[in-house]
């Protein structure tokens, strides 16, 4: 089984691929904000925990 940089490599035939793949995730990343997503999945997980039986 072929995972991770193998992967890649062997899909492309680039053994480059797999770092520039991950070095583009990672600029798309810093620039998004996404602190309003977090924000509301905490929040709709306390209402699912306050509503656990104790």
């Amino acid at each position: 089984m072929l995972i991770g940089q193998d992967f890649w490599k062997h899909l492309t035939g680039d053994p480059f691929f797999y770092e520039r793949l991950i070095g583009a995730f990672a600029e798309v990343a810093k620039e998004m904000d996404c602190s309003k997503v977090i924000e509301e999945i905490v929040d709709e997980l306390a209402v699912q925990l306050a509503s656990l039986p104790r």
